[in-house]
């Protein structure tokens, strides 16, 4: 089979949160921008535009940039996107992994996930009726892992209080010296905090399990407005869509390359995985020059020097 050639119309979108962004453009943002263009540039891929939402969380799609690229991906104006992952690029396959997708890929897989759901709330009952029980299932099974999480954490926090207030003792009838003090009562309040951030996650995560128990219905019936759709919207994935969550590529039995998408739909989260085929495609490079021979050739990376193995050999 021979392989698809074509230059990719690249888009290359960055975000910083709003916790961390400033008035101005910043430097995050430059230097995300700066590796992605070098990234694209070494390809020989073209860069349409760079979308930019500087000072605004990710925990949502409604961001301005983010809006105006889908827009210009349903116009075709773009058929690859190029986005910065920072736990990627600061701590590499430690922490995470590389998870690009091409843009319509993503759109393809996420139109016919809906309207699959639309099918099957509009045409299958039995259907339906094993989802809802599938879903109570998972958020019975969330909310007794949070519980038990936050039942933990509770019993570790009342600890610290006991060892705190032994610390102190000890430091008042003079049994421990005043930096050894220090760093134990640091340890101690750092830990405490983390404790208490995670409990207030907790809760928050609780509240929502029991929120979407109504919310199986709610879904449902909102899937139904959209049974056949072909295009995808800004406004669609503002409705359905919290977030989109993309895996590395990996090789299934057969040894072709799949890719693991999880939509988080509002009101019931990830109902399950897609596993995606990535396109194969290969970007034509422009004419070089043989630094031996001076005769024009195309490329087969943006590091290629020669025309030929002869040429190669030459050198």
């Amino acid at each position: 089979m021979s392989k698809e050639r074509k230059m990719y119309k690249v888009a290359i979108y960055a975000r910083l949160s709003k916790d961390d962004g400033s008035d101005n453009e910043s430097e995050s943002i430059i230097s995300q921008k700066a590796m992605v263009v070098d990234y694209v540039k070494q390809r020989g891929w073209h860069v349409v535009e760079i979308y930019v939402d500087d000072g605004y969380s990710g925990t949502n799609f409604n961001r301005p940039a983010f809006q105006r690229m889908l827009e210009d991906i349903k116009a075709e104006k773009i058929d690859c996107l190029v986005y910065h992952c920072g736990t990627y690029t600061r701590y590499g396959t430690q922490s995470c992994t590389s998870h690009k997708i091409e843009a319509r890929d993503l759109i393809n897989a996420v139109l016919a996930d809906i309207n699959r759901y639309a099918i099957l709330a509009l045409q299958d009952e039995n259907a339906v009726k094993q989802l809802q029980k599938r879903l109570n299932t998972m958020e019975k099974s969330e909310e007794k892992a949070y519980t038990r999480e936050k039942n933990k954490l509770t019993k570790r926090l009342n600890e610290l209080d006991r060892l705190f207030s032994a610390l102190y003792e000890d430091k008042v009838m003079e049994r421990v010296l005043e930096r050894n003090y220090s760093l134990m009562a640091d340890k101690y309040t750092n830990e405490q905090a983390t404790i208490e951030s995670r409990l207030q996650d907790i809760e928050g995560e609780l509240q929502t399990v029991g929120n979407n128990r109504q919310g199986i219905t709610d879904f449902l019936s909102l899937m139904t407005n959209y049974k056949g759709i072909s295009e995808l919207t800004s406004t669609i994935v503002n409705t359905l869509i919290d977030k989109i969550v993309i895996s590395e590529s990996k090789a299934n039995d057969s040894g072709e390359l799949e890719q693991e998408v999880r939509i988080y739909y509002k009101f019931v989260g990830s109902i399950h995985e897609l596993q995606v085929i990535p396109t194969s495609r290969y970007c034509v490079l422009p004419e070089k020059e043989c630094i031996v021979c001076g005769k024009l050739f195309i490329p087969g990376s943006s590091v290629a020097r020669f025309c030929s193995e002869g040429c190669k050999g030459q050198r």
